[in-house]
């Protein structure tokens, strides 16, 4: 799987929130994560929400052709937290299957099939 990005856009988030366009691959790396659709205007836009090393990141895509495009990146909001813990019993599914989060947000690039 291909990301894409507005270079400029990934700049200032990560010069604001610390955190990487480059390392969207990880919400695709087949750990437990809520992807839901979130349409804006005629664009088809989806959330994802995962957690990395106990913190929750949210980012925004869309399909462009076969590339995932993310247009933003956060920390998660307390809802979106909640939620993921209602589905996935506190997050706990990464360290009770002996998951790592070596990989946290912040280390950059890669490849992944949703």
């Amino acid at each position: 799987m291909e990301f894409e990005w507005d270079e400029e856009k990934r700049w200032k988030i990560l010069k604001e929130r610390n955190l990487d366009f480059a390392d969207a691959f990880q919400f695709f790396d087949g750990r437990p994560v809520i992807h839901q659709p979130t349409p804006s205007g005629e664009d088809d836009r989806r959330k994802s929400i995962a957690l990395f090393d106990g913190a929750f990141f949210t980012i925004i895509w869309m399909w462009r052709g076969a590339a995932i495009r993310v247009t933003s990146m956060r920390r998660s909001h307390e809802q979106e937290e909640r939620k993921y813990r209602s589905i996935y019993d506190g997050g706990t599914w990464l360290h009770e299957s002996g998951g790592e989060d070596a990989d946290q947000l912040g280390g950059g690039g890669g490849e992944a099939t949703p």
